[in-house]
């Protein structure tokens, strides 16, 4: 999962610009664009999704371990606490002691997305680029995998092949 993955469709920017968290609680902070201030209608719907990848071990074998696990928030709110042009935290409520696993996790990656009902009634969302918390040095590595086997590949695919020579009957 790359930074270019999204959780919606193309819908209304909306950056994520941070993510705090304790062993209970999750804190989203967004930069809204003046776009969906003219659109949103509450109560509207938070959708966050958290991917945790390759907890921390000494395992030898892949370079991207097949452990991952998924968390997802949904709330809804009534209120628009939101300012043009200032950041605007989004608090999930409190779920105990279910977001220590984040710590033992060596990737993780937040998408984010807004749902509501625009002032003329259409279902509308937000998308944003996903938030890289931690592992920026696991995707690094993974594209520099990528990278050699894409290389190898062409070097295999360009490399001269072996003569052969065709047998006919006389």
């Amino acid at each position: 999962m790359s930074s270019a993955a999204a959780i919606v469709p193309d819908g209304i920017h909306c950056i994520l610009s941070d993510f705090q968290y304790t062993k209970d609680k999750v804190e989203i902070t967004v930069l809204p664009v003046k776009k969906l201030f003219y659109l949103i209608n509450p109560p509207f719907v938070a959708v966050c999704m958290i991917y945790l990848n390759s907890p921390a071990s000494n395992r030898n074998g892949r370079k991207v371990l097949d452990n991952d696990v998924y968390i997802t928030l949904e709330q809804e709110f009534n209120d628009l606490s939101f300012s043009i042009g200032k950041p605007s935290v989004i608090k999930f409520r409190e779920y105990k002691n279910e977001f220590g696993i984040i710590d033992k996790y060596r990737r993780v990656r937040i998408f984010f997305s807004l749902i509501f009902n625009s002032n003329n009634g259409d279902r509308l969302w937000t998308k944003s680029p996903s938030y890289l918390l931690k592992g920026a040095e696991l995707d690094l590595e993974h594209e520099n995998l990528i990278k050699m086997n894409k290389e190898e590949t062409t070097r295999k695919r360009n490399a001269p092949s072996e003569p052969y020579f065709k047998l006919s009957r006389r």
